[in-house]
């Protein structure tokens, strides 16, 4: 019987090779788009997991009224493990991504490192190779190499007990190689260092108002996690010596969470996805399987018709109606199997511009038994839905319908075959219009006005601290024609993430709560971003007590209430100074935040150096920047990104969903013109007779035309109805995320239909074509 079915199967195939190829190329590109979107969503939900008890690790956020932050007091890991018995081991981090590492007369630039204490490898299980040391980070020269950075720093050699120079200055011994960290970790980093070693801990070690570090602990397995974390939250809020019924929210995070559902979570380190991607392209998936599903019903019902014979014959000498069923099904399935062996090619084909869009390093392990079994329980699915009707439809009908000739034909039928390609370009245009708000509102945030001049400002790393440096590297820089301002801060403009929670000023409610951000600036900061002062002046040189002075935002006059807010004496980070000026509000974070409050005070920073220059011939000026600066100061390496770049990272998640939003809505419109042509091809057979008699009587093949294509044009403009308002729903859900946003205008959905208009017009054209042009005695002959 299974013989029987295979060698019927293969004969249909065969005897019809044009529908067959279109059946199994549809059913292989919709399987193919849905196996890359599931393993993409795999790759999302596995962060993490390969910790040791990852379960019961934990990182600490305070809630604010603007944003939420990861960031924390460093006292606060030590004192919640020693105040709480239910919390095992507790740690800070913090990481840079622009190490200069020198070893012997070679520099390697920007690396990426992590800078923590000793607890850290009792809550994470980063493996170490070889003999692992009995104390890792016991000392503050200590560091510890990835794989890879061992390799590039010294190849082949053994590199335990050799020395590197760290940014310049600082001296470590290689005491322990780890594996390179997995890509499915939110943390990643080079090298891991001790945090002392960076920063004066004698002087932040007790300080409870500066958020520099990112606490995380690890709770015992029997601790309830609820009651804990309102225990921290309480203790938190008494540092601070609050009301009990005013708190500060501080809460405990999950490891799991941090990397799909931080939200809108000011970050300085992670690498973050978003749970309503996972959950959106999940479905996706789901459609755009549904769509080739659709697609292999809709041109097997068009080719239905030739097989009406065979099944009459069939009934005839005794065959049952699930013996039909099943050889139908069988036929599906076949097609199927066939389809996926295609789609696991198209995947091992498009996988590397998969990852490139995707940012990944997903790989597909065929041979893994887990995944052979979800593969073959996708294309089992896929088959029956896929042949489930055609299946049916066919052995319903009576034999000596078929065989006497009578037509077959139904409203049930017909109408079921165009709520296929409704359904079908229902979700391609929701697609499209969703992919046209994402790529909006993305070019918004491009040309959104910032409160400054983002371009022609170059970040400089030079490798390490240039503190001692700075004014002779700046005077060196400005004298070059084409650098019109130096300057440096504590935090880019465009991701100032330094809390402080405190301050006191004249009036101030003692319940209220004041909660910063702030960064340190030097005189020419103002100037070079041309940021706009409302009231009072710029920091000054020449002025000595300006070391001593504040410049606030908008937002932060308002926070504290303040109607002249210039000359006003406020005590802030332990410095007592007075207000001298007030700047225009400016985003500073991502356009997912509102403005909140920010605090410049005058410093010159060694964190980063910015360089406005003329916009005439940027590489040239580079390239004079570079030598300036090797041939004057050898001992700082050199490497730039422009403030752009770092600005347009802020939304690298919403730039590369952006871009298979727009892959999988393209090959969703093409899998619906395969439907569409399907549909096409059935009703110019089934009106063949109809199309030889107005030929006949006179009819032109431009009126033939128009009267074939207009009812699947009609279906087109149904198909619109129902998607502008999911698509609208969707693209609407999407958007609130963003505090400053597109409006979904009405173009939007006029565009969206015009394209899938022109679409179904060519699409349908070819068949209606050949029809039209069918000599009508053929057509006559037809019956």
């Amino acid at each position: 019987m299974f013989r029987n079915y295979l060698l019927t199967a293969i004969r249909n195939i065969k005897r019809d090779l044009f529908y067959s190829g279109i059946n199994i190329l549809g059913l292989a590109i919709g399987m193919s788009c849905s196996i890359l979107i599931m393993l993409w969503v795999y790759d999302e939900i596995s962060y993490d997991q390969f910790h040791v008890d990852s379960e019961l690790i934990y990182r600490t956020v305070v809630e604010l009224p603007q944003s939420s932050v990861a960031v924390g007091p460093i006292p606060l890991a030590k004192a919640l493990k020693e105040r709480y018995p239910e919390i095992e081991e507790a740690c800070n981090l913090q990481l840079t991504n622009t190490a200069n590492i020198k070893v012997g007369d070679k520099q390697f630039k920007n690396n990426t490192g992590a800078f923590t204490t000793p607890e850290f490898f009792d809550i994470f299980s980063f493996e170490i190779i070889g003999n692992r040391p009995n104390k890792l980070l016991s000392n503050t020269n200590e560091i510890i190499l990835t794989e890879s950075l061992s390799k590039k720093l010294f190849g082949d050699e053994n590199p335990i007990g050799k020395t590197v120079t760290l940014n310049i200055s600082n001296e470590y011994m290689v005491v322990a190689i780890m594996k390179d960290v997995p890509s499915n970790s939110h943390i990643d980093f080079d090298f891991i260092a001790h945090l002392g070693s960076i920063m004066n801990l004698s002087a932040f070690e007790n300080s409870w108002d500066n958020f520099m570090c990112f606490p995380y602990i690890k709770v015992a397995a029997e601790a309830n996690v609820d009651s804990l974390e309102k225990k921290i939250e309480f203790f938190f809020n008494e540092i601070f010596e609050d009301e009990p019924d005013q708190t500060l929210p501080l809460k405990i995070q999950p490891l799991h969470d941090i990397h799909l559902k931080s939200g809108n979570l000011q970050e300085l380190y992670a690498i973050l996805g978003d749970i309503k991607y996972v959950k959106i392209f999940t479905i996706v998936s789901i459609f755009i399987l549904i769509i080739a599903c659709i697609n292999f019903m809709n041109l097997s019902t068009a080719k239905a018709t030739k097989r009406l014979t065979d099944v009459g014959i069939r009934k005839v000498v005794g065959a049952r109606r699930e013996q039909l069923i099943a050889q139908y099904l069988g036929e599906s399935l076949f097609i199927a199997f066939i389809a996926m062996l295609f789609a696991l090619l198209f995947v091992d084909l498009l996988l590397p511009t998969f990852n490139s869009i995707s940012q990944k390093s997903i790989t597909m392990r065929v041979f893994s038994f887990k995944e052979i079994i979800w593969l073959v329980i996708i294309t089992i699915i896929t088959g029956l839905i896929s042949g489930s009707y055609t299946a049916i439809y066919l052995s319903r009908i009576k034999s000596t319908q078929i065989l006497s000739r009578e037509p077959v034909r139904g409203k049930k039928g017909k109408l079921f075959r165009q709520t296929l390609v409704i359904t079908q370009f229902t979700i391609s245009i929701a697609l499209i219009i969703v992919s046209l708000v994402v790529r909006n509102q993305l070019q918004f945030i491009q040309n959104k006005d910032l409160g400054y001049k983002i371009n022609n400002l170059v970040v400089l790393d030079l490798g390490g601290d240039f503190t001692n440096d700075y004014e002779s590297i700046k005077n060196k820089l400005v004298y070059l024609p084409s650098v019109k301002k130096v300057t440096s801060c504590s935090s880019l403009p465009v991701n100032i993430v330094e809390g402080s929670y405190g301050g006191d000023w004249p009036g101030r409610d003692p319940e209220t709560r004041f909660l910063t951000n702030s960064a340190f600036v030097d005189h020419d900061y103002i100037d070079a971003l041309g940021l706009k002062l409302l009231e009072g002046r710029n920091f000054s040189e020449v002025f000595e007590a300006d070391s001593n002075t504040f410049i606030i935002n908008e937002s932060s006059a308002r926070a504290m209430n303040l109607e002249e807010p210039i000359g006003t004496e406020i005590t802030f980070r332990g410095s007592t100074g007075k207000i001298i000026g007030v700047l225009k509000d400016f985003h500073f974070t991502s356009m997912h935040s509102p403005i909140g409050p920010v605090i410049f005070m005058p410093a010159k920073s060694s964190d980063f150096m910015l360089v406005k220059i003329e916009a005439n011939d940027f590489q040239q000026t580079i390239k004079e920047i570079r030598n300036t600066i090797q041939s004057n100061f050898p001992n700082y390496a050199f490497s730039y990104r422009t403030l752009n770049d770092h600005y347009n990272e802020l939304y690298t998640n919403e730039q590369r969903i952006g871009k298979m939003f727009d892959y999988f809505a393209i090959l969703a419109i093409l899998l619906s013109c395969l439907g569409l042509f399907g549909l096409s091809a059935y009703s110019a057979e089934q009106r063949t007779k109809e199309i030889g008699i107005r030929k006949a009587l006179g009819a032109s093949v431009s009126s033939i035309l128009f009267i074939l294509q207009k009812e699947f044009l009609k279906w087109v403009l149904i198909s619109n109805l129902i998607a502008w308002p999911i698509a609208y729903y969707f693209a609407k859900n999407w958007l609130e995320s963003f505090t400053y946003r597109i409006d979904i205008t009405p173009f939007l959905f006029i565009a969206s239909m015009a394209v899938t208009f022109a679409i179904a017009i060519i699409t349908v054209l070819f068949q209606s074509y050949r029809a039209a042009i069918k000599n009508p005695t053929e057509s006559l002959r037809y019956e």
